[in-house]
């Protein structure tokens, strides 16, 4: 039986996935949790997981407890164990308003922000230290995820004056890793996906598109940034994907979606003003740093990543400088991929330590 067409609804049976009520409506999020470290001074991180690959944070999660972090992987709507979306919002996602969009994105950005809320009361975080040198939490989406991480920050003004004040003491940090294009909204030259190539049959879309996620690139000179430095259909032989020692792991890692008409693929295709709103509103808007004054962002980037990630660090490079230059701070990891939380974990606790700091 081909590993990937385990379903994800039937996956994970071993592991604790837990969840957390984030509306009157009951709607629900599910996540697993690494447990808070020995001691009272830690740091969590929120980390929300992109497209097919809902459950790769294992390994990050397994060290947390002995670097002195936290961390959260929260699975999106629409993925295991949590709420699915309802026909209507299925409806609006494929059909809908760009008024529409906007208030389905911001409820999105809400759930996520009461989530960090009620587990922040549930299991009484320690909040940023009066010296800022503890405590706190951090918010980090990976990949696909950052559609969702930044609907969170830039819907904070809609959240109630209790929430607002709480969270203005706790969130640290806003972690762009490694967001493809498609995920803010960003250009993208070139604009190639595998899921979406109608010469790939449609029965092998899945499977290449994980290879091909997993892969390491061997660009060019990126200190040119320009798009034809770019490797983008083939990863390097140097280093084998990362799908392939995730051998024995994959009914549990994996949940791929509906190739074409899946949320996430109308979040992809109908939502691109939305996002790029959402993102430029999270990273760069005065009065989202007023309500959350304590928030650095950081755009975190591999340079054997793919091609569309590379394309949205410059892109954030460039807004960033358009906005005075001071507003995001970017970490550029060498010789690492899309999966670093994977294959180098130890390596990745400690750039995660970095950047809640």
């Amino acid at each position: 039986m081909d590993p990937l067409a385990v379903s994800g609804r039937d996956l994970a049976t071993t592991q604790n996935f837990k969840t957390i009520k984030v509306d009157a409506l009951g709607t629900k999020l599910s996540y697993l949790d690494s447990g808070s470290p020995v001691g009272t001074a830690y740091e969590t991180i929120f980390i929300v997981h992109g497209i097919i690959f809902t459950n790769g944070m294992q390994r990050v999660l397994k060290l947390a407890p002995t670097s002195g972090l936290r961390i959260v992987a929260i699975n999106r709507r629409d993925y295991p164990h949590s709420s699915p979306f309802s026909p209507a919002e299925l409806d609006t996602m494929a059909t809908g308003s760009d008024t529409d969009k906007v208030i389905f994105l911001s409820n999105r950005g809400l759930e996520i922000m009461t989530f960090i809320d009620e587990f922040i009361q549930q299991y009484e975080l320690p909040p940023i230290s009066g010296d800022g040198k503890t405590g706190g939490v951090a918010l980090a989406g990976w990949s696909l995820g950052n559609i969702v991480t930044c609907a969170a920050i830039s819907s904070a003004e809609r959240l109630s004056p209790g929430v607002k004040f709480r969270l203005a003491k706790y969130l640290r940090a806003l972690v762009l890793q490694d967001p493809p294009t498609v995920a803010l909204g960003l250009p993208a030259r070139p604009t190639w996906f595998p899921l979406y190539d109608p010469q790939i049959p449609a029965r092998e879309r899945v499977d290449y598109t994980c290879q091909w996620l997993t892969s390491y690139f061997k660009h060019g000179a990126l200190e040119t940034r320009s798009p034809d430095a770019l490797s983008v259909y083939l990863g390097s032989t140097h280093r084998a994907p990362s799908i392939f020692n995730m051998h024995n792991n994959l009914s549990e890692i994996l949940y791929p979606p509906p190739v074409t008409d899946g949320s996430d693929g109308y979040l992809m295709r109908n939502f691109e003003s939305q996002l790029l709103a959402n993102y430029r509103k999270a990273c760069f808007d005065p009065a989202t740093r007023v309500l959350l004054p304590k928030m650095k962002i950081w755009e975190l980037s591999f340079d054997a990543t793919l091609p569309n990630c590379i394309l949205a660090l410059w892109g954030i490079q460039d807004d960033n400088t358009a906005h005075g230059g001071d507003l995001v701070n970017f970490e550029v990891v060498h010789g690492a991929n899309h999966f670093m939380h994977w294959d180098d974990p130890s390596e990745m606790i400690e750039v995660y330590k970095k950047l809640v700091a």
